[in-house]
């Protein structure tokens, strides 16, 4: 039992060193403070999949932060926010992940969507993030990190696939990109489906490529991670207009899965050119 409590306290005290280092990261964002980091002497820096300097991009743009949603990975050293910004009063949604060597950042990695870059964009409906990211699971409810690793790819397997069948999606799962409830929502034809039969209707994206699973919690059922769908354009037919043209979408993504099922799904993601490289 001592045991135990000792490791409980020394994942609390890495997570909360893990948002520390990343509310300090924004915060110099805010005051356009690059010299303020700790970082290593290599560290590396990309926004929307494009290598840049630190302190440029984004950076340069951003004017206040109206919204976060914390992820961590204590065990990797891995830290990441979705946030939406202000850019000289104009919102953007912001993605920033962090690879923490002791004490330093090695890593940035970043995505901006702003109006008209995506198929959807509501960052109005992001005021708090939706608590069921944050609960702690009883231990008979959790996965492994493994097992969650193993649903989440099932989940693009699935859209590859164009088949729900082998993914473990809960009754009540709903998905939400760019702050927009894409599933069991009436509001339009293709999100009035639910997770399951939605899946069906992804005919569009033919390769779900570079899946990188960067931030896995035992403890909340966590796994987070960045990918590319690629949509060559030539297949299907969405109904949005100019995004029928080829494209690539770089998301990140996180699943709340519980008692080996898929409840929850959140999705930050943007439209890059069609075959990009991650840049990582």
């Amino acid at each position: 039992m001592e045991n135990e409590n000792r490791l409980i306290s020394s994942k609390n005290h890495q997570r909360t060193h893990l948002l520390a280092i990343m509310d300090h990261y924004l915060d110099s964002m805010l005051k356009k403070d690059v010299s303020a980091l700790k970082t290593t002497g290599n560290v590396k820096f990309t926004e929307n999949c494009k290598i840049l300097e630190l302190g440029q991009g984004v950076w340069q743009t951003i004017s206040s932060i109206n919204y976060r949603q914390y992820f961590t990975d204590s065990l990797m050293g891995q830290v990441a926010v979705f946030c939406v910004i202000d850019e000289r009063g104009v919102p953007a949604i912001l993605m920033v992940r962090l690879k923490i060597t002791g004490h330093e950042i090695a890593e940035v990695e970043t995505i901006v969507t702003r109006n008209g870059e995506a198929s959807v964009f509501y960052p109005k409906a992001l005021k708090k993030p939706k608590p069921i990211f944050d609960e702690i699971l009883e231990s008979s409810k959790r996965s492994s990190r493994e097992e969650m690793i193993f649903i989440a790819n099932s989940y693009f397997d699935g859209i590859e696939q164009n088949d729900g069948t082998n993914i473990p999606f809960h009754p009540d799962c709903n998905r939400r990109e760019n702050g927009f409830q894409t599933t069991n929502n009436p509001k339009f034809e293709f999100t009035k489906y639910d997770c399951y039969i939605q899946i069906s209707k992804f005919i569009y994206i033919t390769k779900v490529r570079d899946r990188r699973f960067l931030i896995l919690d035992e403890e909340r059922g966590l796994v987070w991670g960045i990918f590319l769908l690629d949509c060559p354009g030539n297949v299907g037919s969405e109904s949005l207009g100019s995004l029928k043209n080829p494209r690539t979408i770089v998301v990140a993504e996180c699943f709340k899965i519980t008692s080996g099922k898929i409840r929850e799904i959140e999705v930050f993601m943007v439209n890059i050119p069609y075959g990009s490289a991650s840049g990582w």
